[in-house]
């Protein structure tokens, strides 16, 4: 068995991770892409990345109810594989029905992959740094795909990215050894009442799906709500790609913080900062500039102490992993309520919106961040 409390297993697993998130973390560059290369259509581009997110979590709920008993190693492999093949299917046909198709599998796939990763990470000992320092790593690659998936769609086109995003799946198969033979410990099924929070587990997913709708509906509209408070693109593009480093940032003081004041005050300072940040975004051009940076980082603060929760609710992982469809039902769902709340360049009721959606997902999660965490000897032994 592997030792999940190594510092080896856990960079292997933030490396696969992020493997697993490239199609995501370039997202934006694939879409322009696709309208430039394959002369698809917005409404077309866009179908493809909702599918993508669809299949992520279609991957992870496959993975929750009939994968408990499965080896880790198979799963992880088997999802990777996926992903891979369905990333180079678009570099050699660029029909919609079949690009659509092929995309719709590389977020299955990939969704049971990065399912695997997130379970082994909830199980560790130290789940809430974990998954702080996951995400960091994850905002430092971005950092680093974005100009490099830029330059390949310039010179190559779409199809370019897509066999980029092909190529960071492979690095799983070499890391492979050092994936955790992930079991339900409890012996039960995956949906077994006796092994699974069934209400507990609605509290902090259904608070998850709040966060995300509110996430959402901001974050696909921030560079519009820049252009609209008098912003050039550049600027906020600028802007946008200085939130890189707030990411991080965010992530880090989590890692550095951990739980020595418990869950509970962080969480709800993460929130209150994200409220003042939408306060900035609104106020004038240079709030706006100062907002999104502090957005980012109460972002990043804010989401390992949810996945923690979510971790200890469970030993087995299984509510952690569930939070990736939560996370992708609220990004579909958050920009298409905020698109129908747009009037013109007004996007005050966006902000709003958000606004809402973080405080009732603050106060939903609020018992579970009191609750004395569900002990882990179960996943240790």
């Amino acid at each position: 068995m592997t030792d999940i409390k190594s510092w080896p297993v856990k960079l292997s697993l933030f490396a696969m991770g992020i493997g697993a998130a490239g199609m995501l973390l370039i997202k934006p560059i694939i879409v322009g892409g696709l309208i430039d290369s394959f002369g698809y259509s917005p409404r077309q581009a866009g179908f493809v990345a909702g599918i993508e997110m669809a299949g992520v979590g279609l991957g992870t709920l496959i993975v929750v109810l009939f994968g408990g008993r499965w080896n880790g190693r198979w799963i992880a492999a088997g999802g990777a594989l996926i992903g891979l093949l369905a990333s180079i299917g678009p570099t050699c046909w660029s029909l919609f029905p079949l690009v659509l198709g092929f995309r719709l599998c590389a977020g299955i796939g990939c969704g049971v992959l990065v399912s695997v990763v997130i379970a082994a990470i909830a199980v560790s000992r130290d789940p809430d740094r974990c998954f702080s320092l996951y995400y960091m790593t994850s905002a430092l690659a971005a950092s680093l795909f974005f100009p490099f998936a830029t330059l390949l769609v310039s010179k190559g086109g779409v199809r370019a990215a897509y066999f980029f995003v092909a190529v960071l799946l492979l690095p799983v198969f070499a890391l492979l050894r050092q994936v955790p033979v992930v079991r339900d410990p409890s012996g039960a099924g995956a949906t077994g009442p006796q092994s699974f929070p069934v209400g507990w587990a609605a509290v902090s997913l259904s608070a998850s799906v709040l966060y995300w709708m509110g996430t959402g509906a901001v974050w696909a509209f921030i560079e519009r709500i820049g252009v609209a408070s008098g912003l050039s693109e550049a600027r906020v593009g600028a802007i946008l790609a200085a939130s890189q480093i707030t990411f991080v940032l965010g992530a880090l003081a989590a890692s550095l913080l951990h739980t020595r004041i418990g869950r509970a005050l962080p969480a709800v300072t993460g929130v209150l900062l994200s409220l003042v940040a939408l306060a900035l975004i609104r106020f004038n051009e240079a709030g706006f500039g100062a907002g999104v940076l502090l957005y980012t980082f109460a972002w990043m603060f804010f989401f390992p102490y949810l996945t923690g929760i979510m971790a200890a609710q469970d030993a087995s992982g299984r509510v952690a992993v569930l939070g990736v469809p939560s996370q992708t039902l609220g990004l579909a769902v958050g920009p298409a309520i905020a698109g129908s709340l747009i009037e013109g360049a007004d996007f005050a009721p966006v902000l709003l919106l958000a606004a809402v959606l973080y405080g009732i997902a603050i106060v939903v999660l609020l018992p579970a961040l009191l609750r004395k965490a569900v002990p882990l000897q179960a996943a240790e032994a």
